[in-house]
């Protein structure tokens, strides 16, 4: 008998997403990209913080994305000083079995069995990046709000992971 479990804390959203969250910024129908900030697409907009994005989740909710919001146009943004967003922790068990069985002299059968994720723990994700991706919309170039309903993004909202299981038999002479 043999098994290993691995546990493991959630991911870096920002590293496993965008690191500015996917910002998009829209006046009226028309988005905003950094040619209008800066002046030139080298350098990505950065949203501000004005709450704390972890504080107050409950359930399933991870991220609270309207604590973000853009930079007043020419400013760069956060930079690299946000907080820690953790994506879903991770859990996965797998067990294999085997038995061996003496035939005639050297000749054996070894019969194995082996589960993977074989408690059938579903591991928690975002349904699309779009689950993760702060949109504003601005008239004035100053003042940003909301460009749709935030309050159920950030959640985690599928599951994936379903047990495996194999069988193998092995002849030795």
């Amino acid at each position: 008998m043999s098994g290993i479990t691995t546990l493991q804390a959630g991911g870096n959203l920002q590293a496993l997403y965008t690191q500015n969250l996917g910002l998009q910024i829209f006046n009226g129908t028309q988005q905003i990209t950094s040619n209008t900030y800066y002046g030139t697409p080298a350098q990505q907009i950065l949203p501000l913080l004005n709450c704390n994005p972890m504080a107050g989740l409950s359930g399933n909710k991870k991220v609270n994305l309207d604590c973000f919001t853009a930079p007043p146009v020419g400013q760069i943004g956060l930079r690299q000083v946000s907080p820690y967003l953790s994506g879903p922790a991770y859990f996965n068990s797998d067990l294999a079995l085997y038995k061996s069985f003496s035939i005639h002299g050297e000749q054996n059968v070894q019969f194995r069995i082996s589960a993977f994720n074989f408690v059938n723990h579903p591991l928690g994700g975002f349904n699309t990046n779009d689950d993760l991706t702060v949109k504003l919309q601005t008239t004035t170039n100053q003042t940003f709000t909301p460009a749709r309903d935030n309050s159920a993004l950030g959640t985690l909202d599928t599951k994936a992971g379903q047990r495996v299981i194999q069988l193998a038999l092995k002849y030795s002479f």
